[in-house]
């Protein structure tokens, strides 16, 4: 199964022009936390509850909660106030680069971009905690179409290629040939256990090699970003 058949088509989806205000009444009438949002048709993140939240108060260094304006902050624009990193999916992602994608990310709703780039849809967490059910119930086994009459080890390795932080791990190890876990750690401000999480899922799939100097530090090593035959 695709993104692309698993993605809902009807979502809500706001302008970076809408105001704050505008944004929280629409996520408020579809009972959403979250929602994409575009500039001139183009996907330029997400904004959630949370940064609405983190619009409206401020925490003080005791502890306190201070309140902002809320009628200035009503009219701020909705670009302003994106979360930090965008992230999505590409279509023609499988079901378990989708189900990986979850792992370390705490989202309702998963944008998903076509090849130009352009919104097509999104995929919810509830959809993907349904397919996680199937899979269990199915003993691990794909209960899809493309899998019947295949032996289990003649299953294609799934691709961990779309908008996440692997393909840009990937692609980063691609481009220096090797680089530590420490040195990668600090390229992409994430916690060491992080990326050594990320670097085990890709050299599952043969994407990279995982080694370790003297002192017991990993190394990540290209393969060329081949992934397994």
């Amino acid at each position: 199964m695709k993104v692309s058949e698993l993605m809902r088509k009807n979502f809500l989806c706001l302008d970076a022009d809408d105001t704050l205000l505008e944004a929280a009444k629409k996520m408020a009438g579809r009972k959403l936390d979250e929602a994409p949002v575009v500039r001139q048709g183009k996907f330029i993140g997400t904004i959630s509850s949370s940064d609405i939240a983190a619009a409206l108060v401020r925490t003080n260094i005791m502890g306190g909660v201070v309140p902002a304006d809320a009628g200035k902050i009503s009219h701020e624009l909705v670009f302003k106030h994106l979360s930090h990193r965008p992230y999505w999916l590409d279509e023609s992602a499988d079901l378990l680069t989708a189900i990986a994608f979850i792992i370390h990310r705490n989202h309702d709703i998963i944008p998903v971009l076509d090849k130009k780039k352009k919104l097509t849809g999104v995929v919810l967490t509830s959809d993907l905690q349904e397919e996680m059910a199937k899979l269990l119930a199915a003993g691990g086994k794909m209960p899809y179409p493309e899998a019947r009459g295949k032996k289990e080890e003649e299953q294609p390795a799934e691709t961990v290629r779309g908008g996440t932080e692997l393909d840009r791990i990937l692609a980063y190890v691609e481009k220096k040939g090797s680089v530590s876990a420490d040195d990668l750690a600090r390229a992409f401000k994430l916690p060491v256990a992080e990326v050594e999480e990320y670097a085990a899922s890709l050299e599952k799939h043969g994407l990279l090699k995982i080694d370790f100097n003297l002192i017991g530090k990993m190394k990540l090593v290209s393969t060329g970003g081949r992934g397994k035959e």
